[in-house]
């Protein structure tokens, strides 16, 4: 955890973070315990939440892509309507976590546990070009004059 957050007891922690929602892109808070916390809405973006309790955390509509949540423990957090694009998941404990309408798209989810995670609407696409097109446009070749 970033040393400017260091000397501070849980509770101050909990209520700073809360109040500096936008200021928080790019923060080093692994290892930070942020059970409950309220960052609803909050830019996160390529923070470094590995390991950090996040759980029962309300995190709706959050910013979280390209975010290290690698073994962050994310059980029965609130990430509805979450951006988590691009960000690691990798070992993250998501067991019973809300996540819908979220967009996981190219996020890691290596040996994530989503146990009773409501997935509903969310986007989990790998990336790379939306499929459709691509098979649009192989069918498009097959049928050109051009074609053999």
């Amino acid at each position: 955890m970033d040393a400017k957050f260091k000397d501070f007891s849980h509770d101050e922690l909990l209520a700073v973070l809360a109040s500096t929602k936008s200021e928080l892109a790019g923060e080093d808070l692994s290892f930070a315990d942020l059970c409950g916390i309220n960052l609803s809405a909050a830019d996160l973006g390529g923070a470094d939440l590995s390991y950090a309790n996040l759980s029962d955390a309300d995190l709706r509509a959050a910013n979280l892509c390209k975010t290290n949540l690698c073994d962050a423990n994310l059980r029965d957090a609130d990430l509805r309507g979450a951006g988590l694009c691009d960000a690691d998941l990798s070992d993250a404990d998501l067991r019973g976590a809300n996540l819908r309408g979220a967009d996981l798209s190219r996020a890691n989810l290596a040996d994530a546990n989503l146990a009773g995670a409501d997935l509903r609407g969310a986007n989990v696409r790998r990336g790379g070009p939306d499929r459709r097109k691509a098979e649009r446009r192989k069918t498009d070749r097959r049928h050109s004059p051009d074609a053999d």
